[in-house]
């Protein structure tokens, strides 16, 4: 009995390479998928990360002061109202050309304006104070120190600040009450009542 080989046909071969080219197209297709939900998931992780970062940012400490202002309560000159107050170096370094800051209120508009004070020693070593001193006219009704800035304003130096001195008494000194009295030993004649010679008032 004779063995009759069958040559592939055509149609044959062409389902074979639609078979192949629809394998690859499918694995094409699930790597997209895969690529896309990935993206998509790498997105949405990094979106929780920024939301969460934004509703409670990171805490950054406070700078440690190394100065520390005093300001005194306001003395009246006339029209005019007169600030004193010390800066006092509190760390380990030395600072050059210190200025204190000021935000100054207009009392009209309520505007704020600054003004640079330098000091009565602008270069401080450890442990040194200096004072400064501010004139107001009455277009003023507020201020506050709002930087400290050392080596020609370069340097924004942390500081912390604390009440100075109060306003002293106003008004004149109280003096001793002088009376006018008739000398009951002279009669018609005044004299003033003194230490040395006391009068009694009746």
């Amino acid at each position: 009995m004779d063995t009759i080989f069958e040559e592939p046909t055509a149609s044959s071969s062409n389902g074979k390479r639609n078979t192949a080219i629809a394998v690859v197209c499918a694995l094409v297709l699930t790597g997209t998928v895969l690529g896309g939900y990935l993206y998509l998931q790498k997105r949405h992780q990094e979106a929780e990360i920024q939301k969460q970062l934004s509703a409670n940012p990171p805490t950054v400490p406070a700078p440690i002061p190394v100065v520390q202002v005093t300001q005194d309560e306001a003395r009246i000159k006339g029209s005019t109202a007169v600030i004193n107050g010390t800066v006092q170096n509190i760390s380990k370094e030395t600072f050059t050309h210190i200025q204190v800051e000021f935000e100054l209120t207009r009392r009209s508009d309520g505007t704020v304006e600054t003004r640079l004070i330098p000091l009565a020693q602008s270069d401080l070593s450890p442990g040194q104070q200096s004072s400064y001193s501010v004139t107001l006219s009455k277009e003023y009704k507020s201020l506050k120190v709002s930087r400290v800035l050392a080596a020609d304003g370069k340097a924004d130096l942390p500081f912390h600040a604390v009440p100075g001195a109060k306003r002293p008494l106003e008004g004149p000194p109280p003096t001793k009450k002088v009376i006018l009295s008739r000398s009951p030993r002279a009669k018609g004649e005044e004299f003033i009542n003194t230490p040395d010679n006391p009068s009694r008032v009746p």
